[in-house]
């Protein structure tokens, strides 16, 4: 369950369990795009103590990061995305790839 009001966005895909660089520190991540904003969210469930294997939790994810798609600058390098601004990397993940298939108006 994502915690996030999506009610003004349309949610174009999502990508998940993706290694995320935020100022230097390594996160493994949900990515909703949506049609205004990159959201990456954090499973707070899943290293739970209570998570084993008799007892499964419904993943809850917590929202990390809000990037707004209107004049966001990046680059794309050996498949990563760079979002500069942000200090923040998306490994494996070709954004501009992402926006082109997928927010064409």
């Amino acid at each position: 369950m994502y915690s996030y009001d999506f009610t003004n966005e349309k949610v174009i895909n999502e990508y998940t369990d993706m290694i995320v660089d935020i100022n230097d520190k390594t996160y493994n991540l949900n990515i909703l795009i949506t049609n205004l904003n990159i959201l990456l969210f954090l499973n707070i469930e899943k290293f739970n103590a209570l998570n084993g294997r008799e007892v499964f939790l419904m993943p809850k994810y917590e929202l990390v990061k809000i990037i707004k798609l209107d004049n966001l600058q990046y680059i794309c390098e050996d498949g990563d995305t760079i979002i500069e601004i942000e200090k923040l990397i998306i490994y494996n993940f070709k954004l501009d790839e992402v926006l082109t298939n997928n927010l064409k108006s």
